[in-house]
């Protein structure tokens, strides 16, 4: 932050400093502070924008009379200030915390949040350009909202699409061709640096650890040549501080780290065999005795042993499965390799026409026969709400078996064919359990997709059987555009209606009615028959000066006349107001105009601005 000053003698003149209504005293002391001793300013006044920007439009001619209502629609809050007898009614006045900021904000996350492969192309940047060229203020929000809902011709006349930037040719939508060859040795040199990244971090942590292996070898030898010698009790006692019950346990420790510092070093070590299986009659011999043979301890015993066993039976079964899974799947991809040299075209059609036959077949479990309209409300639903057709049909089974009877009978199980109901929940499970098999290979499928064709993307196109499956093609512009539909008025609706992104405030408004609750019946009558001044960047929204006055009318008598006048420069109208100020007489001429000084500022600290919190009103 230069402040446009330079040199070594910093800011000698006072400092003028616009901010919005209810300005936190924190940040007034710490720009304060910034000023006085970084910059070494002579003064620093602070006064509210819309009092400056009411300055200055006076001063212009723009607004008149000493009676009005300024509305601020500013950066980060919009505001509402009566204005009686050229003095502002504080009491009356009402904050709003949304402005152009958060209005920004709520537009990049509805379109991120439409639009997800954009995050990385689509930023703050652009969506406060797209917020101050297509966004705008509807007279009537209900009427404007109802056209885009409906669809007519009308709303696509006031869509706007945005194109961001892509990679293939705008003429014809296609991508330039892949070289196989290009593709895999980028793979393999991305590959290449990621396994060195790991072999340098495996070195490092690889030193770390012979280092620590050295130093307990060391310490251990001491400790061992320390105990020899001492006497037995003495032995005992030392041993035990440091956590041994022998000297054979100082010597297993010894050869482990011994051992373990070899292997890290690559040092040759004795090949030992491996552990041998042992007798399962020899771990678990009370296994093989009868029971009448046993004492009541010998049975709790081999309760025990025969849970063990059997633990360890199912760990081998399990090693077992998962090897020969881990074969089968070795042994597909050895083959499938195989067909897509020999064949690469032919291989990935037949892998397309696979992965959509897969998402096929999904769509029409997970959705069942409910037709295009039952199958568009579970896609509205979201994925994480959505309740599969196994899931409906289990409550229904469930619903029947509980309320099926008469309310006064309670005689479920009397009749076999009661119990049906489980054997037709089996078959929904296991419905389930194949609908996750599909899903698995679909997911594989995907993937190998990805890895052989990276140029392919994944969209939602029509399948011609009532659903929507995933088909795989080139990316297109398509892909990188963005339409803008009932964000445009949706945006700076909130202004008007907060409660649109979550803020529990009144809009502009209800700000003007509770406004008018807070005065006095003769300050109220007065300010109904005062004008409306409009101020802030926000003000800019095409139709926001037309709505105003659509909403003020309202509260007002219709006979009477309402002028809402809208600043000179709202965006430089509260900047232009402070520099008329700060080059007037009485600015120079006023101790008390020029605010607080630094000789103050030393002598009080951040106190002074308590005090003294703001400028006055200029009269």
């Amino acid at each position: 932050m230069s402040l446009g000053e330079s040199g070594e003698r910093g800011i000698p003149h006072p400092v003028v400093i616009t901010e919005t209504l209810c300005n936190p005293s924190f940040c007034r002391t710490k720009m304060a502070e910034m000023l006085f001793e970084v910059y070494g300013a002579e003064s620093v006044q602070f006064g509210q924008d819309f009092l400056f920007a009411d300055l200055f439009n006076r001063l212009e001619g723009n607004w008149n009379g000493q009676n009005s209502t300024v509305i601020s629609a500013g950066h980060s809050t919009t505001f509402l200030m009566p204005i009686l007898n050229g003095v502002p009614v504080f009491e009356g006045a009402l904050r709003l915390d949304l402005g152009g900021m958060q209005l920004t904000a709520h537009l990049l996350q509805s379109l991120t949040v439409h639009y997800p492969a954009t995050t990385t192309t689509f930023n703050w940047f652009h969506a406060e350009h797209l917020k101050h060229n297509h966004c705008y203020v509807p007279e009537d929000y209900d009427a404007e909202l109802g056209i885009f809902q409906e669809g007519v011709k009308a709303a696509q006349e006031r869509t706007v699409r945005i194109q961001l930037p892509w990679q293939g040719k705008q003429g014809d939508g296609k991508v330039p061709p892949v070289d196989p060859e290009e593709a895999a040795a980028r793979k393999a040199e991305q590959r290449e640096k990621a396994a060195a990244r790991l072999r340098e971090m495996a070195a490092q942590r690889k030193e770390a650890k012979i280092s620590e292996l050295e130093t307990t070898i060391s310490q251990l030898q001491s400790i061992e040549a320390n105990v020899a010698a001492l006497g037995e009790e003495e032995t005992k006692v030392t041993l035990a501080q440091f956590g041994f019950s022998g000297l054979a346990g100082i010597a297993a420790a010894l050869a482990d780290a011994r051992a373990s510092l070899a292997r890290l070093q690559g040092k040759s070590l004795p090949v030992e065999e491996g552990p041998k299986e042992e007798d399962p009659e020899k771990k678990y011999p009370l296994l093989y005795v009868a029971d009448e043979k046993l004492s009541e301890e010998e049975m709790k015993e081999k309760k025990r042993q025969r849970l063990l066993k059997n633990s360890e039976d199912g760990r081998k079964r399990k090693a077992e499965e998962k090897a020969a899974k881990e074969a089968e799947i070795a042994e597909k991809r050895r083959l499938e390799e195989e067909e897509f040299k020999a064949d690469p075209e032919g291989f990935l059609q037949r892998l397309r026409e696979k992965h959509r036959d897969l998402a096929e077949r999904l769509e029409t479990r997970k959705n069942g026969k409910g037709g295009k309209e039952e199958k568009a409300n579970v896609m509205a639903r979201g994925r994480g709400a959505r309740v599969s057709t196994a899931q409906r049909e289990r409550m229904k089974l469930m619903a029947e078996a509980a309320f099926g009877k008469a309310a006064n009978e309670e005689i479920f199980g009397a009749s076999d064919a009661d119990w049906n109901v489980y054997k037709a929940m089996d078959m929904v499970e296991g419905e389930e359990d194949e609908i996750a098999e599909e899903e698995e290979e679909y997911q594989q499928t995907a993937e190998r997709l990805r890895e052989l064709d990276p140029a392919s993307v994944i969209e939602l196109t029509s399948s011609g059987k009532d659903g929507a499956a995933q088909d795989i093609r080139p990316p297109a512009a398509e892909d990188y555009q963005i339409f803008l539909t009932v964000e445009r008025i949706k945006v700076p609706e909130i202004l008007f209606q907060p409660h649109l992104c979550g803020v529990d405030q009144v809009g502009i408004p209800e700000m003007f009615s509770s406004c008018l609750r807070r005065m006095e019946r003769q300050e109220r009558s007065l300010l109904l028959q005062a004008p409306v001044h409009l101020t802030g960047g926000s003000s800019l929204f095409p139709g926001f000066k037309q709505r105003v006055v659509r909403e003020l009318r309202m509260l007002r008598d219709p006979a009477a006349s309402l002028d809402v006048v809208l600043a000179l420069d709202p965006l430089l109208d509260a900047w232009r107001g402070a520099s008329r100020f700060a080059s007037g007489r009485s600015f120079s001429a006023s101790s008390a105009q020029r605010g607080i000084t630094r000789g103050e500022y030393e002598e009080q600290g951040e106190r002074v601005f308590v005090a003294n919190p703001t400028l006055q009103y200029m009269a």
